[in-house]
């Protein structure tokens, strides 16, 4: 600021003017200097969270497509069959433990638990599941009625307009998908980025 002042003083001492008159001039453009380095750091700031949420968006598209591309009725075998590994040499567990020891995702977990109701190797007391004979035909055998029911009339649907249709929670729904892909009575399709159920 000394240097553009002793300039402008150098360049106008035909005109006359003061160092308080030049001086005067000077902070109009450090003012827009600042001015214009707020507005473009505001403008990084926004072009940031742009980005961010694009990476977001695209981050939960590979999602979705990773997990539609998981399902599959091995797969599913295999999540059961691993919950059944943990019970065997746990013994009895609640979901929080089975879930951290098989590295299920809570889905893959419902899912599997209904797979194993089916085949009637697993029971529920309070919280905790255990292997043996089910006690859970009641309840998740009774949604994938409901569900087959809403596919047979209505055709293919996804999760949530079963949801919306049968008033059933969701993992309850991944329970009964389970138990309808142990009796092979349901397939999976992915249609534009969502998951769609129907009969085989």
């Amino acid at each position: 600021m000394i240097i553009l002042l002793s300039a402008k003083i150098n360049h106008n001492t035909k005109n006359k003017k003061t160092a308080w008159e030049l001086l005067q001039e000077i902070p109009d453009t450090v003012e827009q200097r600042r001015i214009d380095r707020e507005i473009a750091a505001i403008e990084r700031k926004y072009e940031e969270t742009r980005l961010k949420k694009q990476n977001f968006k695209e981050k939960n598209v590979i999602k979705k497509i990773n997990f539609t591309t998981k399902l599959s009725k091995k797969d599913f075998g295999c999540n059961a069959g691993k919950i059944w590994n943990t019970l065997d040499i746990y013994g009895s567990l609640n979901q929080s433990s089975i879930v951290k020891n098989t590295k299920l995702s809570l889905n893959d977990f419902f899912i599997g638990i209904g797979w194993l109701a089916r085949e009637n190797k697993i029971s529920k007391e309070m919280n905790f599941y255990k292997l043996g004979r089910t006690n859970l035909t009641n309840e998740i055998g009774d949604n994938a009625g409901k569900i087959w029911r809403l596919l047979d009339l209505q055709g293919p649907a996804d999760i949530s307009t079963i949801t919306k249709v049968t008033d059933i929670k969701i993992e309850d729904i991944y329970s009964a998908v389970g138990w309808l892909s142990r009796e092979n009575k349901i397939k999976f399709l992915c249609k534009d980025r969502q998951l769609i159920y129907e009969l085989t």
